[in-house]
């Protein structure tokens, strides 16, 4: 006897659709999340429009409401996209994560007050009835979620109940969860992260946005197991222990912003132990906690950090790094790096040793706007304008950033643009499409010329040099 597969499907979501509601179509589209989840299988591909969908909200299913306990519970193999026009658009496929958010929202009923500063997230009144977790994944195999807004959960659990304390945007528990071009804001956890919480999991976190989030450990998101995080940003998260922007058992990180996060306790940005970090290209900036604003690590905890710039954090104790572990003992690894105060920006307590490697330097970095979050690097040769209304264009200073052309020789320059110098940038930009340009004391060079490798309008010697210096990491002579 054989078995039919049942083909994958696409299930569209609207709370404005007004037909069948059964997900067929934008026309037909299920008004509820809840409801696509309920019809969806392994491998389906749930689209939904602008608005704001709640856990609570179902039609289709005859169960009771949960109340607080209701979360979008995930299935193996699922994809759910947001970001999409919709029914009452002309074109109702058309798709932009800004123009039309998509909102998962733990807020039940509705009442939710803002508050000035995410420490107070955990005690206002208005989040008491709001989800305990927005979405959940447990025991699922490549969940993916593209493109959506998550915010007010409120996992306010106890240690007795860790499961509802932990991961009030997303509880995810032994599973492999890839979140893409997502935002986590306004959510609050009394244990592990407020935006994410993963347990057992291999999770994967690439071009997401996590702001206003607070926890006890981890604010915006806390991993205890394989963590890949890429392009993405971190603004004003809170722990009332340690790690202010996230806790980490062992992580790749690259091309990642950590600003302005805060932690009572250690690491206003990343708190780390128990495995091994590596962080290349990322920007620390504006973190305030005890010690080890930026970073702070133990139990077992070697972090390698290259290419990055870790500037204006503040600390009691190792305005920039901090870390001890007496019992297994930790190395951390610096390389071309802008470490604010060099290596006495470094606070190495018992057990720990610090390798201070080739290429750090500690100058300012010149960054285009702080104040406005804005850290790409100044220069002559132009920086990327992220901001509206000339987003996309190229601004030009009176300064050429230090960091340019100052990250690790061995990395690749990936797609920075024309003229790059041949070396990628330290900071978050560095090897992007966003890196900014490499200025050679005069107008930047415009005409890409055969064997040019560092861009500077000639060939000769230097450009030979970097070719030697990449070809030989390959290859014996």
């Amino acid at each position: 006897m054989t078995s039919t597969a049942f083909a994958a499907k696409v299930i569209y979501v609207d709370a404005n659709a007004t037909g069948a509601n059964n997900g067929l179509s934008w026309t037909d589209a299920c008004n509820f999340l809840q409801d696509a989840l309920m019809i969806s299988s392994a491998g389906d591909e749930i689209r939904v429009a602008q608005g704001i969908y709640n856990p609570d909200q179902f039609v289709l299913s005859k169960r009771p409401n949960l109340g607080r306990a209701e979360t979008f519970h995930l299935k193996n193999g699922l994809t759910i996209q947001g970001g999409y026009a919709g029914f009452s658009e002309p074109d109702p496929d058309a798709r932009n994560i800004d123009a039309y958010e998509t909102i998962l929202s733990g807020d039940l009923a509705g009442n939710d007050v803002d508050v000035n500063d995410p420490c107070d997230l955990l005690h206002a009144p208005s989040r008491a009835e709001n989800s305990l977790h927005v979405a959940t994944a447990r025991d699922l195999d490549k969940v993916v979620l593209d493109g959506l807004t998550i915010t007010a959960g409120h996992a306010d659990g106890s240690w007795a109940d860790y499961s509802n304390a932990s991961g009030a945007g997303l509880y995810a528990g032994f599973s492999n969860v890839e979140v893409v071009n997502c935002t986590f804001r306004g959510n609050s956890a009394s244990i592990y992260g407020g935006g994410i919480h993963s347990y057992s999991t291999t999770l994967t976190v690439r071009g997401c946005t996590f702001i206003d989030n607070a926890a006890d450990r981890g604010g915006g998101l806390s991993s205890e197991g394989n963590l890949e995080l890429a392009d993405s940003f971190f603004r004003r998260n809170h722990a009332s222990l340690w790690g202010g922007a996230m806790v980490t058992e062992g992580m790749t990180a690259a091309n990642v912003v950590i600003a302005g996060n805060t932690a009572t306790e250690a690491g206003g940005g990343i708190y780390n132990g128990w495995s091994d970090a590596t962080l290349t290209n990322c920007t620390i900036i504006s973190n305030v906690a005890a010690s080890g604003v930026a970073i702070a690590g133990s139990i077992e905890s070697d972090v390698a950090i290259a290419s990055c710039i870790l500037w204006a954090n503040q600390a009691e104790i190792g305005s920039q790094l901090s870390f001890s572990d007496p019992h297994y003992g930790a190395d951390i690894y610096v390389s071309f790096s802008d470490v604010q105060g060099g290596s006495d920006g470094v606070h190495i307590g018992e057990g720990a040793e610090l390798f201070w490697q080739d290429g750090n330097i500690d100058i300012d970095p010149q960054f285009a706007n702080a104040q406005e979050d804005n850290f790409h690097l100044k220069s002559q040769a132009g920086r990327y304008d992220p901001n509206p209304p000339s987003a996309g264009a190229w601004v030009y200073h009176d300064v050429t950033s230090p960091c340019i052309d100052a990250g690790n020789p061995m990395s690749p320059i990936g797609t920075e643009p024309f003229p790059n110098g041949g070396i990628a940038n330290m900071g978050a930009y560095g090897g992007t499409a966003e890196a900014s340009k490499s200025y050679f004391d005069k107008p930047p060079c415009k005409t890409i010329i055969a064997g040019d490798i560092n861009g500077d309008c000639k060939v000769d010697y230097s450009d030979f040099a970097l070719m030697a210096f990449h070809w030989l990491e390959h290859h014996s002579p």
